[in-house]
């Protein structure tokens, strides 16, 4: 049951992130929106995942050497190639990868990468080496900004969140937040955000506010009336988040940017089934948005980008854990995406400070995902 506290909460929640996501004065060059249905859903895996027990050089004399407590045997694996496999509790993305729609970027990071959880999310959600605290210049916003110049509704959406992530702040994008709500609920919100929309906005700040609570009514509106029930869609938290982009996909066609967080990823002590049970979490979510989209004609048409902050350290710890660390595996699913495992495998001989080497360098993924979301090219061009 909902109490009167948790409703203002939530109220408060969706209007506030509407708010936080753009700037009280706009400076932006509009440009023309694109002649194309294209999305990207990114995710983040917040806390930092281990990527080497993700994709995984199983038969590695060195991988066994450095986890002894935590490596995956080759037998237990999911075989992509000769030498790299996918961590067994990831058997619901099998499919994606059978049928050519998953991509593997390895390698993934920056130079000097920050072990700081704070510093990396701001480094990553900017696409910036020296972003140190949440701004306005997120790199999904970028994109953005002069495409809001000439649209009326948000862009953008922010999946659960209490706040506007920081990719999607920007000068002038509109992110909406879409909260987990049954739809009553949903209803009952949008009616008391359009109340007293019609008070004098004498200013540029009751303007903003004004702005903010249509937009997220409009949102919520929009999303309560969509008349399907999907199936197939997980009954865990991430499940439940993947079925809110897909009703964000359904009901909002016009939002380019969706982005929705899977906690839990900070495993310093006992991850073997902590881990196992996340990854197979994301596994099953990523697999039911993937067939949704499959289903509908939309897997050309929408990019999914799965990433952390950073990766973990090579070498396990005494508590069965591993620490912060630098690369890690970036997926891909859709859109744009070339299918296959690209860039260099773990070099395991060669570590920096105990971490894996940074091969692939973030901000070129993101580089090419914005020029794809903005263009009419089929493919993710990689330089």
């Amino acid at each position: 049951m909902t109490t009167r506290r948790d409703f203002h909460k939530r109220l408060a929640c969706i209007v506030g992130t509407t708010a936080m996501s753009t700037r009280l004065v706009p400076a932006v060059s509009a440009g023309a929106l694109p002649e194309n249905s294209r999305r990207v859903v990114t995710i983040f895996l917040n806390g930092g995942n281990d990527g080497l027990n993700t994709i995984i050089p199983a038969r590695d004399p060195l991988y066994a050497h450095y986890r002894n407590n935590l490596r995956i045997k080759p037998e237990e694996a999911i075989h992509l190639d000769d030498d790299t496999f996918l961590h067994p509790a990831m058997r619901g993305l099998s499919g994606c990868w059978d049928s050519g729609r998953l991509s593997i970027q390895q390698g993934v990071g920056y130079p000097n990468h920050s072990r700081s959880h704070f510093v990396s999310t701001a480094v990553w959600s900017e696409g910036n080496l020296d972003a140190t605290l949440p701004s306005f210049n997120g790199w999904l916003a970028r994109t953005l900004d002069p495409l809001q110049a000439n649209s009326q509704s948000p862009l953008a959406c922010a999946i659960d969140s209490p706040d506007t992530p920081e990719l999607l702040r920007g000068r002038i994008t509109r992110t909406v937040s879409m909260p987990q709500l049954p739809r009553e609920e949903s209803q009952t919100l949008a009616r008391v955000l359009e109340q007293n929309q019609d008070f004098a906005a004498d200013s540029a700040a009751n303007q903003f506010v004004l702005q903010a609570s249509r937009d997220a009514a409009a949102s919520l509106r929009k999303s309560a009336a969509s008349s399907s029930q999907f199936d197939g869609f997980p009954d865990t938290t991430f499940g439940h988040r993947m079925g809110q982009v897909a009703s964000v996909i359904e009901s909002l066609p016009e939002i380019k940017a969706v982005h929705a967080v899977h906690d839990g990823y900070d495993t310093h002590s006992g991850q073997r089934p902590r881990h196992s049970s996340l990854l197979r979490e994301l596994a099953d979510g990523l697999a039911a948005i993937d067939r949704f989209l499959s289903e509908r004609g939309l897997s050309g048409s929408t990019l999914i980008m799965v990433f952390s902050e950073f990766g973990r350290r090579v070498q396990e710890n005494a508590s069965h854990g591993t620490d912060h660390g630098a690369a890690a595996p970036v997926l891909l699913i859709g859109g744009g995406s070339e299918p296959g495992l690209h860039g260099a495998s773990p070099d395991l001989e060669n570590l920096v400070d105990g971490d894996i080497t940074v091969t692939s360098d973030f901000r070129e993924l993101q580089a090419v995902a914005s020029q794809w979301l903005v263009s009419n090219e089929k493919k993710m061009r990689r330089s």
